[in-house]
């Protein structure tokens, strides 16, 4: 027996869920539509592979606890997974990939896993808990400084090229008119700039990028006023309206590693400006805080948190400020479950929270990061206090004694 599954039928059960992942290869009829054959493709592609191998871990746990067998599992989740691929045959504007198929089905097998192993880290003992505690609070601080490195800017030494109310097509257009545009000190019109190396230069070091313009009509969605993209057509930094907000982006190490990244937003900026009104924008960074200014309307002290880990695998400009500032609590949450899970009266789990409080003031000092606040402080707060509520509830049905019949 493997997993529950006998091991003459492992075999057919693998062949039968590698034929349902080659079946998505098959042209829609009267599309002659493939779909991509690469595993991690895109610009987003690792965010999108871990993205999909998260999605499925929950139906690998879940077949896991009915006692569902590993071969089994990996074919339902191989045919949920092909059949989602194959409805985007016929979806305009979807791509489907042979890489989802496999990244999803290693959710399934992430799933399985964990619980097949429940009761190693469920119910330890409690010095091995106390350890656990202070791994997981190690854990957690290296997602904090990992954060704030992958916000870090990346601009690569290649030729740049300067674009004014540039019509992208996978942004809305938007349709006003650049008076003038500078990064520190130098001019960024609207063509090739031939000082690409000073311009990286001066956005390396933090210099103020000023742009006047004159407002178009509001647009539904983020469209660019003044960019930077490379040769490569690359983007570099991106300045724009998104309905009423103003929206700063640059390109971050999170980017150039093909996963997702957060942008900065100014809200409620573009609110009252009316077609042809004259608009000067401004946008000062100091160690990855910025001040941006559009107008009379001007707010310092914006960026990402310890809490912005989230948005590297899924982000979008649509997304309300109260989503993501929910999203930022419940990231924070997640990753202190487990160290309130596991944490016991010793001296490992009480290091464990020293680290995680000094980690919270010293990565955004070293980082691009802003300093924690009271959000960051709530969430870690209630992650740690829901995961040793768990952790007691946990112990206390493992010590139950059985019912007798």
């Amino acid at each position: 027996m493997i997993g529950g599954v006998q091991t003459r039928r492992s075999p057919v059960l693998i062949a039968a869920a590698a034929g349902i992942v080659l079946a998505t290869l098959t042209p829609a009829p009267g599309t002659g539509q493939l779909p991509s054959a690469c595993i991690v493709c895109g610009e987003r592609a690792i965010a999108d592979a871990l993205v999909n191998v998260l999605l499925f871990t929950p139906l690998g746990i879940g077949l896991g606890l009915i006692g569902m067998g590993l071969g089994r599992s990996l074919l339902l989740g191989a045919l949920l997974s092909g059949l989602v691929e194959a409805t985007q045959l016929v979806i305009p504007g979807r791509d489907p990939s042979i890489g989802d198929v496999l990244f999803n089905s290693g959710g399934v097998v992430l799933g399985m896993t964990l619980t097949k192993t429940a009761r190693l880290w469920l119910y330890p003992t409690g010095r091995r808990a106390a350890r656990l505690s202070l791994v997981g609070a190690a854990f957690a601080c290296a997602a904090f400084g990992l954060t704030g490195l992958l916000l870090s800017p990346s601009f690569p030494r290649t030729v740049y090229w300067g674009q004014w109310t540039a019509n992208l097509g996978h942004l809305e257009w938007y349709r006003g008119r650049v008076l003038r545009a500078n990064v520190g000190p130098v001019p960024a019109p609207s063509h090739r700039l031939r000082n690409s190396k000073e311009v990286r230069r001066l956005l390396m070091n933090g210099s103020p990028i000023a742009v006047d313009a004159l407002a178009g009509p509001r647009i539904p969605a983020l469209g660019p006023l003044f960019s930077i993209f490379d040769q490569n057509h690359r983007e570099i930094i991106l300045v724009g309206p998104d309905r009423d907000d103003l929206v700063f982006r640059y390109r971050t190490t999170a980017v150039a590693l093909r996963l997702d990244q957060p942008s900065v937003r100014l809200h409620a900026a573009m609110r009252g400006i009316s077609t042809g009104d004259t608009i000067t924008v401004r946008i000062e960074n100091e160690a990855g805080v910025y001040c941006m200014a559009l107008n009379a309307v001007r707010r310092c002290g914006l960026g990402s948190g310890i809490g912005r880990g989230w948005a590297m695998l899924l982000y979008s400009e649509r997304f309300p400020a109260r989503l993501v500032l929910l999203l930022d609590f419940a990231w924070l949450g997640a990753l202190m479950l487990p160290v309130g899970l596991w944490a016991r009266v010793r001296w490992e789990t009480a290091a464990g929270l020293l680290l995680v409080l000094a980690s919270g003031v010293m990565v955004p000092w070293l980082t691009v990061l802003v300093s924690s606040g009271r959000l960051e402080l709530l969430g870690t707060g209630a992650g740690f206090f829901a995961g040793v509520l768990l952790g007691v509830r946990v112990r206390r049905s493992h010590q139950r004694p059985p019912a007798l019949s």
